[in-house]
């Protein structure tokens, strides 16, 4: 599967007090690849040997709410600190093609899951503000006979706001 990738986002927030803000966000991540493995591969029920020909493919779909706290908050800049839950609906597969026969196994999974994070803005003029965030989320899923799936999503929005 790819390494990178780049996608929309839909986020926004609420401020209800000075230091106070609720932030919600979107996204959906869909990755696929086609490969043939040095080595067999175990997921679910399936094996699939060393050398055949697999596809595979991850999406997820993230609803995050959060919390901020504006350790700093004047004027001109901002630093957040960000804690909230994310619900995270995960489909995963992987199929292989053994000649006269074709093996599929799929999962789903629908996973709340904490998140912390942060963000810097900082107002140029009365017109001109620099907006960031940064998160990072790892996820590390044991599929059972010495075997697991592991990723990270490392999440850096940065941008200039008139």
């Amino acid at each position: 599967m790819d390494d990178n990738d780049q996608l929309p986002i839909v986020l926004g927030y609420y401020r209800f007090a000075k230091r106070h803000r609720l932030g919600f966000q979107y996204f959906r991540l869909d990755r696929s690849g086609e490969s043939a493995s040095d080595a067999p591969i175990r997921f679910g029920d399936v094996l699939i040997p060393a050398n055949f020909p697999t596809s595979s493919f991850f999406n997820v779909d993230v609803y995050a709410l959060n919390y901020s706290y504006s350790y700093i908050h004047d004027q001109r800049k901002e630093l957040a600190f960000n804690v909230g839950l994310q619900l995270q609906d995960v489909e995963i597969g992987i199929a292989g093609n053994l000649g006269p026969g074709f093996l599929v196994e799929e999962a789903d999974v629908f996973a709340p899951l904490p998140t912390f994070g942060g963000t810097f803005d900082y107002a140029f003029n009365d017109k001109w503000i620099f907006t960031s965030l940064l998160g990072v989320f790892g996820v590390e899923i044991d599929l059972g006979d010495d075997s697991d799936l592991s990723g990270e999503i490392v999440q850096f929005n940065a941008g200039v706001v008139w």
